[in-house]
């Protein structure tokens, strides 16, 4: 919502199932980020971007915090 801050701003959620029961953890707001949106990562998992609107900004990904995983379909 608009004008509200607590909804503003980065939220982290991860799945603690797997691809055929997901069950996804309780979104929880990290303070770490500036405010921002159009948020991705990179192919190669190493970088997160995203911007304010005005301004583009990355980060580097720690690579022992990130999981690389094969999903079947």
């Amino acid at each position: 919502m608009e004008g509200n801050k607590s909804q503003q701003g980065f939220f982290i959620s991860y799945t603690k199932g797997s691809f055929k029961t997901t069950v996804w953890s309780n979104p929880a707001k990290t303070e770490r980020l500036p405010y921002g949106w159009g948020a991705t990562i990179s192919k190669d998992l190493t970088t997160f971007y995203f911007t304010d609107g005005n301004d583009l900004f990355k980060f580097p990904l720690d690579s022992s915090l990130v999981q690389k995983e094969k999903i079947d379909i």
